[in-house]
């Protein structure tokens, strides 16, 4: 009888692990030191960024940086997704859900694809209920709770139709998609989960309306971004579309002038660019009061590459966090001040804190010790001797440096 009992308890446990198996998850140094970021994303304690040496989390307190390994190995490639306030790892075919206090991965199945490695295109979003994953001509939703994930399989939008974009809303999931063999390139439209049916719906058409890179929803509005980043909302079921103003209601200098960075609990970060001699530069303003936004950091241009890179930008812990190639941004509103981390070995962060400040229309640079012209060159000086790490200063008169020179107008783009 003792066995028969041990027997029917292993089977209802086996049965368990089969629904929801795990991996043992720790956060270790790594022995390769990541060199690029990619995606950001945050939980209660740490960031966690996608990266060329892999998944790494970075303390902002302790200001130290760990590799995450699943079962004594590293995670290798993933796509990092924030969703109801937990962390998702999306790799080709399963989705780990992390649990650092309990220290394990909640394993989540995709299946199979049938699709080579090198021609997939997979998109995951977070939706209410779960995560939506597009693989390819197939909708994967995962729920966020134990749950069966379902599977759809998608019919193409137009010969040789790539989707870029998608978004769930309660009457079914938006797909934006890019049409070569079609004479507007782009198509848009809408899939039933539970007829397993595509209707086409007509894209905003008017002067200058030309290429759709984004969609996204807002009070249950489906919204259309274009490459100059007007916003387009659609009205009812794809009846009409219309334009939305730009942040603040005003009409900008120009198309795509600015770009809505992060926004979390009623602040905005917009990212402007200016013209100045005898370089760009690239303005953080953040807005807290609309009828007092704040100019806190002048930036080179270079920076503003993170347009282009989905989950860059975030805001944590009341600053925001850049993932920007080679480095890890993080602003301050209170202080003004920039800081810039980079990997060292042995867990180890390089530190740079810059705060750039005008005096008599000449940039200064405040390195937490004291305030100094900026070189002519571009090249910052040398860090205080109060400074706690040693900086890499043989990169600094590369593409990332901040160069002096007087702010110009406002660039029109």
């Amino acid at each position: 009888m003792r066995w028969l009992l041990l027997v029917a308890a292993c089977g209802m446990a086996c049965r368990r692990e089969a629904k929801s198996p795990q991996r043992q998850m720790q956060f270790q140094v790594g022995a390769t030191v990541p060199h690029h970021f990619e995606e950001l994303a945050a939980d209660r304690t740490r960031l966690w960024i996608t990266t060329d040496a892999g998944v790494i989390t970075i303390d902002p307190v302790a200001e130290r940086w760990t590799t995450v390994y699943a079962d004594s190995q590293p995670l290798g490639r993933a796509t990092v997704v924030p969703c109801d306030s937990r962390i998702w790892l999306q790799r080709s075919d399963t989705v780990l859900l992390a649990d650092p206090e309990g220290q394990r991965f909640e394993i989540r199945t995709l299946g199979p694809s049938e699709t080579p490695p090198s021609r997939r295109n997979i998109q995951t979003r977070c939706a209410s209920k779960g995560l939506w994953i597009y693989d390819t001509g197939r909708l994967v939703h995962v729920p966020l709770a134990a749950g069966t994930t379902s599977r759809y399989d998608v019919p193409p939008l137009g010969e040789r139709a790539s989707v870029n974009d998608f978004v769930d809303t309660p009457t079914g999931v938006y797909l934006l998609a890019y049409v070569p063999q079609t004479s507007g390139r782009f198509a848009f439209a809408r899939f039933d989960t539970a007829t397993k049916s595509v209707t086409q719906i007509a894209l905003p058409t008017g002067p200058g309306v030309y290429g759709f890179r984004v969609v996204g929803r807002a009070d249950d509005r489906v919204l259309l971004q274009t490459y100059d980043r007007r916003v387009f909302a659609m009205q009812g079921a794809g009846e009409s579309w219309s334009e939305l103003p730009p942040p603040g209601g005003t009409e900008k200098e120009g198309r795509g002038g600015e770009l809505v960075l992060a926004h979390d609990n009623g602040i905005v970060w917009v990212g402007a660019s200016y013209d100045a001699s005898p370089a760009s530069y690239f303005v953080l303003r953040y807005i807290k009061d609309a009828m007092e936004p704040r100019d806190l950091v002048v930036l080179p241009d270079y920076y503003t590459r993170i347009r282009s890179v989905p989950r860059s930008v975030l805001q944590h812990l009341g600053m925001l966090w850049i993932a920007s190639d080679s480095a890890l941004l993080r602003i301050d509103p209170a202080s003004g001040e920039l800081v810039r981390y980079r990997p060292r070995p042995g867990g180890a962060l390089d530190k740079q804190a810059f705060h750039l400040t005008q005096e008599k229309g000449v940039l200064k640079y405040f390195d937490g010790d004291s305030l100094r012209t900026l070189t002519e060159n571009g090249i910052p000086p040398e860090p205080a001797a109060s400074d706690t790490t040693v900086s890499d200063t043989t990169d600094q008169a590369g593409p990332d440096s901040l160069p002096a020179a007087k702010l110009g107008k406002k660039a029109k783009s």
